[in-house]
């Protein structure tokens, strides 16, 4: 269940999370494009990079019981 969030927080991190969650989409896309593996695995990397920040973005929403 969600609390709410309080609006000085609730654009931050609820924007942070939209912006990390799209550049996993995006760099995912555009790794698939590279002709190069090199290239392929540093966008994929990034990706991964999105993600780890995704999940910090979650633990920082449980960590001030924004979720119950």
């Amino acid at each position: 269940m969600l609390s709410k969030i309080p609006d000085h927080e609730k654009f931050n991190i609820i924007d942070q999370i939209r912006r990390a969650s799209t550049s996993v989409v995006l760099n995912i896309t555009e790794g698939c494009s590279r002709k190069s593996e090199l290239e392929r695995k540093r966008y994929f990397e990034i990706a991964r990079g999105s993600v780890v920040e995704l999940d910090s973005c979650f633990d920082i929403i449980i960590e001030c019981n924004y979720i119950k």
